[in-house]
This record gives structure tokens, C-alpha cells and sequence, in this order.
């Protein structure tokens, strides 16, 4: 098998090494990716942030998204895209594990692509820029040419993992992703992000997606508000 490896970033404040997980790692440590965990996760209906996640294909000759642009609703719901090189469907999924992406606090929630073709990232038959096609990539918000996640309050990315399945669910690949985000002046995650991995093509990739855990904070005048609260209570049992 060919050897995946991240090689580039779109649109993100920074750039950090991500390192590629074993496949030990990825099967045994829930808070990796195991194919397990994407499997009869509850779903979630709680917000109506929007979004827009997208595959890419591309290579040396540059990259093109391989998916249309429609934005979609964080509700759990899944929303067919199109269809893939090989004219199967693809649908956007989303659904959180745990929390909620409109709570304080911590909340880990995926968003993923998925096609019944045999592969999401073939070079077959299309070249990008006159050259071959040998990489694949996953691209949120903006960086998709879409709308990027949004959250009620001011929400700072904790961990992010990129990764890829086979049609038999088994991880191709998965990689850390956190210093890859892009981030506002404030710190905060701003929502998008944009990750191409090298020789990814013509694997057999039928599952992409991203796991985030962020944690979510009280905007700084829901903070006053709720101290000014906790004032007037003390002065009335004094």
C-alpha cells in the first residue's frame, strides 16, 4: 500500500506537523477513529449551524473539488452532495458523539463524507492541471467555498482529527489536525478548514471526515452578566 502523508493546508493561520496514526491507535483508543465509533452513534438535532464540507482530488497540477457546493444544517441529518467520479452517491453526514455544538463546555462532533462508489478520491479518468491526480483532501467553510460552522459562543478547537475508511471500514488513515485549523485573532476556531493528504488516490477511500473537540466558553458579556447576577443574589441574603 502507498504511504499517505499530509502535505499541505489551505487557509489555516498555521501550519504544524500532523503526525499519522497507527492503526492500533486508530482501532483502539475511542478518542482516535476506530470504525466502531462511526457506527450507531446517536444522532443530534439540537442547532442549526450550517456548513459546508467538501473532497477534493488534485496533485503537482493543483486541486479541484470533487464535490458540489451546497451548504448543509448541523442536525444529524444526512444530505446527498451528488455523485462521484464512478457515479456513486455521496451524502454529508454529521452527528455529535457527545455534547452539543451550541453548549458551553466540551463537545466532540463529526462531520464526514461518504459515497457508495469504490472510491471518493480516484485519479480515474481525470487529470488536474494536465498532470495525474494522485492526492485527496477535505475542505470546511470557506475553504470549501461554502458556509463555515458557526457556534453561539466563543468556541476554541481542543483536538482535530482527519481520517479515511475503506468500503469494509477499516481506517486507511488518520491524522492529528489541531495545529491545522484555522483560527480567528481572538483564538478561536473560525470554523473552516482545508487539509490535502498526499497519495491518498486510488485507495479505495469510501469515508472521509473530520472529528473535532472544542470547548465552548461564555461570551465576555454573558460573563459580566452572569457575575453581576451572582452580586446581586449576595447583596439579597446579606
Amino acid at each position: 500500500m502507498k504511504a499517505v502523508l499530509l502535505v499541505a493546508l489551505a487557509g489555516a493561520a498555521s501550519v504544524a506537523q500532523a503526525g499519522l496514526y497507527t492503526q492500533a491507535d486508530v482501532n483502539g483508543d475511542m478518542s482516535r477513529i476506530s470504525a466502531a465509533s462511526l457506527q450507531g452513534t446517536g444522532q443530534s438535532s439540537r442547532t442549526a449551524d450550517a456548513y459546508f464540507l467538501g473532497g477534493g482530488i488534485g496533485g503537482a497540477g493543483g486541486f479541484a473539488l470533487s464535490t458540489p457546493s451546497v451548504d448543509s444544517i448541523f442536525n444529524g441529518a444526512g444530505e446527498a452532495l451528488g455523485a462521484d467520479i464512478f457515479g456513486g452517491n455521496i451524502i454529508s453526514s454529521d452527528f455529535t458523539i457527545s455534547g452539543d455544538v451550541s453548549a458551553l463546555g466540551e463537545t466532540t462532533f463529526q462531520i464526514q463524507l461518504d459515497t457508495d462508489g469504490p472510491d471518493l478520491f480516484s485519479s480515474t479518468p481525470f487529470s488536474v492541471g494536465g498532470l495525474p491526480v494522485t492526492d485527496g483532501g477535505l475542505f470546511l467553510g470557506a475553504n470549501a467555498g461554502g458556509t463555515a460552522m458557526s457556534f453561539v459562543n466563543p468556541t476554541f478547537m481542543k483536538e482535530a482529527i482527519m481520517y479515511f475508511l475503506d468500503a469494509a471500514g477499516a481506517p486507511i488513515a488518520a491524522f492529528d489536525v489541531t495545529g491545522l485549523m484555522g483560527t480567528n485573532l481572538d483564538g478561536t476556531w473560525d470554523g473552516s478548514a482545508g487539509v490535502t493528504v498526499g497519495n491518498l488516490a486510488d485507495l479505495g477511500t469510501v469515508t472521509a471526515g473530520f472529528q473535532f473537540t472544542v470547548t465552548s466558553v461564555p461570551a465576555p458579556g454573558t460573563a459580566a452578566l452572569l457575575g453581576l447576577g451572582g452580586l446581586i443574589a449576595t447583596r439579597r441574603r446579606r
